[in-house]
Protein backbone atom coordinates (compact mmCIF):
# COMPACT_ATOMS: atom_id res chain seq x y z
CA UNK A 1 0.00 0.00 0.00
CA UNK A 2 1.11 3.44 -0.92
CA UNK A 3 0.11 6.81 0.76
CA UNK A 4 0.65 10.31 -0.63
CA UNK A 5 0.04 13.78 0.39
CA UNK A 6 1.21 17.28 -0.97
CA UNK A 7 1.37 19.46 2.41
CA UNK A 8 0.71 23.15 0.81
CA UNK A 9 2.61 26.08 1.67
CA UNK A 10 6.14 27.43 2.19
CA UNK A 11 8.09 23.95 3.67
CA UNK A 12 9.32 24.55 7.82
CA UNK A 13 12.72 22.96 9.22
CA UNK A 14 12.45 21.23 12.27
CA UNK A 15 14.14 23.60 14.43
CA UNK A 16 16.35 23.37 17.38
CA UNK A 17 14.50 23.31 20.66
CA UNK A 18 15.97 25.49 23.06
CA UNK A 19 16.64 24.81 26.51
CA UNK A 20 14.47 26.68 28.92
CA UNK A 21 14.20 26.08 33.00
CA UNK A 22 11.49 25.40 34.74
CA UNK A 23 11.15 28.47 37.65
CA UNK A 24 9.09 26.44 39.95
CA UNK A 25 10.72 23.26 39.48
CA UNK A 26 14.16 23.95 38.14
CA UNK A 27 14.61 21.25 35.67
CA UNK A 28 15.50 22.26 32.33
CA UNK A 29 13.49 20.93 29.28
CA UNK A 30 13.66 21.38 25.49
CA UNK A 31 11.13 23.62 23.84
CA UNK A 32 10.69 23.21 20.18
CA UNK A 33 9.69 26.64 18.58
CA UNK A 34 6.41 28.25 17.72
CA UNK A 35 6.71 27.84 14.22
CA UNK A 36 8.02 24.48 13.84
CA UNK A 37 4.67 23.31 16.22
CA UNK A 38 2.66 25.61 14.10
CA UNK A 39 3.85 23.75 10.89
CA UNK A 40 4.01 20.14 12.44
CA UNK A 41 0.17 20.85 13.67
CA UNK A 42 -1.34 21.54 10.66
CA UNK A 43 0.62 19.25 8.34
CA UNK A 44 -0.63 16.90 10.40
CA UNK A 45 -4.21 17.70 9.50
CA UNK A 46 -3.17 17.35 6.17
CA UNK A 47 -1.83 13.81 6.66
CA UNK A 48 -4.75 12.85 8.97
CA UNK A 49 -7.37 13.94 6.72
CA UNK A 50 -5.40 12.29 3.57
CA UNK A 51 -4.72 8.79 5.63
CA UNK A 52 -8.57 8.94 6.33
CA UNK A 53 -9.16 9.49 2.37
CA UNK A 54 -6.53 7.07 1.64
CA UNK A 55 -7.81 4.70 4.50
CA UNK A 56 -3.86 4.47 5.18
CA UNK A 57 -4.24 2.62 9.45
CA UNK A 58 -1.07 3.77 11.63
CA UNK A 59 1.43 1.23 11.51
CA UNK A 60 4.09 -0.32 13.58
CA UNK A 61 5.62 -1.70 10.06
CA UNK A 62 8.60 -0.52 8.91
CA UNK A 63 8.40 2.00 6.45
CA UNK A 64 10.11 3.86 3.18
CA UNK A 65 9.34 7.71 3.45
CA UNK A 66 9.77 9.67 0.05
CA UNK A 67 9.89 13.87 0.21
CA UNK A 68 10.07 16.36 -2.38
CA UNK A 69 10.72 20.23 -0.74
CA UNK A 70 9.55 22.59 -2.91
CA UNK A 71 10.84 26.26 -1.88
CA UNK A 72 11.14 30.13 -2.84
CA UNK A 73 14.91 29.35 -2.38
CA UNK A 74 17.40 26.32 -2.26
CA UNK A 75 18.49 27.21 1.25
CA UNK A 76 17.96 25.11 4.73
CA UNK A 77 19.04 21.44 5.46
CA UNK A 78 17.27 19.09 3.63
CA UNK A 79 17.33 16.71 6.42
CA UNK A 80 15.21 19.45 9.03
CA UNK A 81 12.45 19.31 6.32
CA UNK A 82 12.23 15.64 6.22
CA UNK A 83 12.35 15.49 10.60
CA UNK A 84 9.10 17.95 10.19
CA UNK A 85 7.51 15.83 8.19
CA UNK A 86 8.36 12.55 10.10
CA UNK A 87 7.13 14.41 13.42
CA UNK A 88 4.47 15.47 12.12
CA UNK A 89 3.10 12.09 10.96
CA UNK A 90 3.84 10.28 14.09
CA UNK A 91 0.92 8.17 15.44
CA UNK A 92 -0.83 8.95 11.92
CA UNK A 93 0.70 6.91 9.22
CA UNK A 94 3.26 5.18 11.84
CA UNK A 95 3.70 4.54 15.64
CA UNK A 96 6.86 6.15 15.94
CA UNK A 97 9.44 7.75 12.69
CA UNK A 98 12.46 5.33 14.05
CA UNK A 99 10.54 3.19 11.89
CA UNK A 100 11.66 4.91 8.81
CA UNK A 101 14.03 2.42 6.94
CA UNK A 102 14.26 4.53 4.15
CA UNK A 103 14.39 7.66 2.78
CA UNK A 104 14.41 9.30 -0.24
CA UNK A 105 14.36 13.51 0.03
CA UNK A 106 15.02 16.16 -2.61
CA UNK A 107 15.12 19.93 -2.96
CA UNK A 108 13.60 21.90 -5.64
CA UNK A 109 13.31 25.30 -6.58
CA UNK A 110 9.06 26.79 -6.96
CA UNK A 111 8.51 30.24 -6.34
CA UNK A 112 5.06 30.10 -7.81
CA UNK A 113 3.87 27.47 -5.36
CA UNK A 114 5.83 26.15 -2.19
CA UNK A 115 5.13 22.70 -0.87
CA UNK A 116 5.91 19.30 0.10
CA UNK A 117 5.04 16.21 -1.47
CA UNK A 118 4.77 13.21 0.80
CA UNK A 119 5.04 9.48 0.08
CA UNK A 120 4.82 6.88 2.04
CA UNK A 121 5.68 2.78 1.28
CA UNK A 122 5.80 0.26 3.77
CA UNK A 123 9.06 -1.72 3.64
CA UNK A 124 9.49 -5.52 2.90
CA UNK A 125 6.46 -6.11 1.71
CA UNK A 126 4.30 -5.70 5.79
CA UNK A 127 0.69 -4.85 5.26
CA UNK A 128 -1.24 -1.57 6.38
Amino acid sequence: MIFTTTIPGPPVPKGRPRVVRNRKTGKMHGVTPPRTRRYESSAALIIRAAASVQRWKCTSEPVELEVRVYRHQLRGDLDNFVKAVEDSANGILWDDDSQVVKIDAAMFLDRKRPRTEVTVRLAAGGEV
